[in-house]
């Protein structure tokens, strides 16, 4: 089984509606799962998921950004930090 710790950190309810609605969505998953192994070009993302079109990938990758990015921020080693 995988899983996510986030240390230390206590998310608001707003945080966690958040949280819940990007990764409801079943590529939103997929990208979260591809990019847990590591990083990934924006190419090798498009081929590994099959995704059809950019415009696909780029809004979903919009959307995990917007609030990861507002709730934690990578160190210049890319752990994440509380923000």
């Amino acid at each position: 089984m995988n899983t996510i710790t986030i240390k230390n950190k206590q998310l608001s309810e707003k945080e966690l509606s958040q949280i819940f609605n990007v990764v409801k969505h079943p590529l939103r998953r997929g990208i979260l799962k591809l990019l847990s192994n590591g990083p990934q070009s924006y190419t090798m993302i498009l081929k590994n998921l099959e995704i059809p079109e950019s415009s696909i990938l780029n809004y979903h990758l919009r959307e995990i950004r917007n609030i990861f990015h507002n709730i934690y921020l990578l160190d210049n080693n890319n752990r994440i930090n509380n923000w």
